[in-house]
């Protein structure tokens, strides 16, 4: 972006656009540990999300015939990310103990 900047015949809007840009990356650039993290084995792409979202959410809400109210298709949805990510036994206690 920076190299971009220094072409002459960039318009003026482009060089607008560059500068914010180089600003974001600056202001973020801590939120940006991309080596960090794939040492640390962590995902760093939006695969995982847009997976899941395809498992829980699509095959989930989306079958033949089903109709969810918003609600209902929410608490559905809050059931299933506990199932998937594990805490499961923890929410039923927590809920066991509040009633």
């Amino acid at each position: 972006m920076r190299r971009d900047l220094k072409v002459k015949s960039s318009s003026e809007g482009r060089r607008v656009a560059l500068k914010r840009g180089i600003g974001y990356f600056k202001k973020h650039r801590n939120k940006m540990r991309y080596a960090e993290c794939l040492a640390q084995g962590l995902p760093i792409g939006t695969g995982p999300v847009e997976a899941a979202a395809k498992d829980i959410v699509q095959a989930r809400l989306k079958r033949s015939g089903m109709r969810w109210s918003r609600p209902g298709g929410q608490n559905i949805l809050e059931l299933l990310a506990h199932l998937k990510s594990g805490p499961w036994d923890v929410m039923w206690s927590a809920l066991n103990a509040a009633a």
